[in-house]
C-alpha cells in the first residue's frame, strides 16, 4: 500500500523579492572551521532574498563550487561515495535538461522530475544513519530498495529521462542532474528561477546506503506528523506550507499512489498559486470509498488528508491564505525552501558562499521557513 503524496513537486527555494541598493560584496577568504550549512544562518532561518544577488553579478549556475560552469563538480565526497571529476559545463547541462523537459508531448514530465528531486531530497536525517539526502552519497533511487518504494513509484519516468543528459556529460552527478532538473522543472512550469549549486555526489551502492522510506511525509499525516516531518529537515510552519503548495502541478495515478487519476487545482501544468485557492474553497466532499486511501474531491480534482490539513489547522490556514491571496510571495518563499531541502547537510567552504550568505543577510527579509 502506498503511503507517500505522489508529490508532483514538493519542494522549494526562494528567489525572494528586494533591492539589492547599498549591499556590497568583497572577495575574502577565511581560515575558519568550515560550518555544515543547516548550521549556517542562512539555513536555520532560510528568511532571506535571493534576486539581490544577481543584481550584485551573482551567476546562479556556478556557485560555491568555487570552478565556473567547466569546472570540476565539486568536493571529494565521505569515503565509499563517488565524486565525479570531469569537467562539466553546467549551462550546457542546463541546456540539454531543458530540452527533455520540452521533448515531453504533454508537458507532464516537468512535474514527475520535480517531484524526484523532492523525494530524493527529502529523506535526509542528519541525526540517523544512513543520512539520506542528496548532497554527500546522494542518488541512492538508482538501487534497491529505495527505487521499489511505493512513495516512488513512477519516479523511474523521470530516472531514465535524466539518465540521457547524465550520459552526455559524464563528469555530472546523478544527484546533481536530478536537483538541477527539479530547479527547472519549476521554472519550465512557470515558477521561480532557483539558483543551482553543483558538487553533489552519489552513492556507490544501494541496500543499508539507502534511506528509510518512513522519512517521506504519508498522505494521510497528521498536523503534528507533518511537523515532525518537516520539522527533521529544519522547516518551520512557513517552509511547510510552501513547499506542500507544488501540489498546484501534475496529477494522482492509480498506478502510482493508489489514487484515481486527478489534479489538485484547474491548472495542472502551471506553477501557480491556484492549489491554494482550491484548498480555500467550500465545495468538497469527503470520500472514503476505499477506505485505505479516503481523500477529499471535487468532481476531477483532489485534495489528499494532508492537504486538508492545512485548511484545517490554526497556524497553517493563515499561510495558505497568504499565499492564495500573493503568488509572487508563495513563489519567492517556495524557491528560497526548495533550495534549502536540496542542499541540506552541505559543508560550507571558505570564499563564495559564505559571502554570498552575508549579502543575504542584509537584504530584505521574509517570514521565517
Amino acid at each position: 500500500m502506498s503511503r507517500g503524496y505522489g508529490w508532483v513537486a514538493a519542494t522549494a527555494v526562494c528567489t525572494l523579492v528586494g533591492s539589492g541598493g547599498g549591499v556590497s560584496v568583497t572577495r575574502r577568504t577565511t581560515t575558519a572551521e568550515p560550518r555544515r550549512a543547516d548550521q549556517h544562518p542562512l539555513f536555520l532561518n532560510v528568511d532571506v532574498v535571493l534576486h539581490p544577488l544577481l543584481a550584485l553579478g551573482w551567476d546562479p549556475d556556478s556557485v560555491a563550487s568555487h570552478t565556473g560552469t567547466t569546472g570540476t563538480t565539486g568536493p571529494t565526497g565521505p569515503a565509499g561515495h563517488t565524486s565525479p571529476t570531469a569537467a562539466v559545463n553546467w549551462e550546457q547541462v542546463r541546456l540539454d535538461i531543458t530540452t527533455v523537459l520540452e521533448a515531453s508531448p504533454d508537458n507532464s514530465l516537468a512535474a514527475t522530475v520535480l517531484r524526484l528531486a523532492w523525494h530524493a531530497s527529502g529523506t535526509y536525517d542528519g541525526s540517523e544513519p544512513p543520512v539520506g539526502g542528496v548532497v554527500h552519497g546522494g542518488a541512492t533511487m538508482r538501487f534497491e530498495p529505495e527505487a521499489g518504494y511505493d512513495d516512488n513509484r513512477g519516479l523511474q519516468v523521470a530516472r531514465e529521462a535524466l539518465a540521457e543528459v547524465i550520459g552526455r556529460h559524464p563528469g555530472a552527478s546523478h544527484a546533481d542532474v536530478w536537483v538541477l532538473g527539479g530547479y527547472l522543472a519549476v521554472e519550465h512550469l512557470g515558477g521561480p528561477r532557483i539558483p543551482f549549486r553543483h558538487g553533489r555526489t552519489d552513492a556507490p551502492s544501494g541496500g543499508p546506503l539507502c534511506p528509510s522510506e518512513a522519512r517521506l511525509p504519508a498522505f494521510n499525516a497528521s498536523a503534528e506528523s507533518l511537523r515532525e516531518s518537516f520539522g527533521r529537515l529544519g522547516f518551520t510552519d512557513r517552509g511547510l506550507v510552501a513547499l506542500i503548495g507544488a501540489h498546484t502541478v501534475g496529477h494522482t495515478h492509480s498506478e502510482r499512489s493508489g489514487f484515481p487519476y486527478m489534479q489538485w487545482d484547474g491548472t495542472p501544468k502551471k506553477f501557480d498559486n491556484q492549489f491554494f485557492d482550491f484548498l480555500l474553497e467550500d465545495w468538497w466532499i469527503f470520500d472514503d470509498e476505499d477506505k485505505e486511501r479516503p481523500y477529499y474531491r471535487n468532481r476531477s480534482w483532489i485534495m489528499l488528508l494532508s492537504d486538508w490539513v492545512l485548511r484545517e489547522d490554526a497556524a497553517f490556514r493563515p499561510l495558505v491564505e497568504e499565499y492564495a491571496n500573493d503568488e509572487q510571495v508563495w513563489h519567492d518563499e517556495f524557491a528560497v525552501a526548495f533550495k534549502k531541502l536540496t542542499e541540506l547537510g552541505w559543508t560550507l567552504a571558505d570564499g563564495d558562499a559564505l559571502i554570498k550568505a552575508q549579502a543575504l543577510d542584509q537584504t530584505q527579509r521574509v517570514g521565517k521557513l
